[in-house]
């Protein structure tokens, strides 16, 4: 995935260019719902800090909640969290 409107890579990427750093997002939600305070809105998946084309989490904003549609994945009480991963791909730091 590429930020921005355009996710042509071949425009994105510089010739003779490699990737070196990937990061990927998760929405987890709860195995079973809460009988407790739950939230009003899932995680935004944005880094709020960063314009949505140099956005390095993703382009999606969080769900109002509760959902009321019962074949949404985002239908009941559950508590939801954010987990993200980079890896580096240029293995800078071996042997150090």
């Amino acid at each position: 995935w590429f930020s921005g409107d355009n996710m042509n890579t071949a425009r994105l990427l510089v010739p003779n260019s490699a990737i070196i750093e990937v990061s990927v997002t998760f929405l987890a939600k709860s195995s079973k719902e809460v009988g407790g305070a739950t939230l009003t809105r899932t995680p935004d998946l944005i880094d709020a800090t960063k314009p949505l084309t140099q956005n390095s989490v993703g382009d999606h904003a969080g769900t109002t909640l509760p959902v009321t549609d019962t074949t949404s994945p985002y239908y009941g009480a559950f508590i939801y969290r954010t987990y993200t991963s980079t890896v580096d791909l240029r293995n800078v730091g071996v042997g150090l």
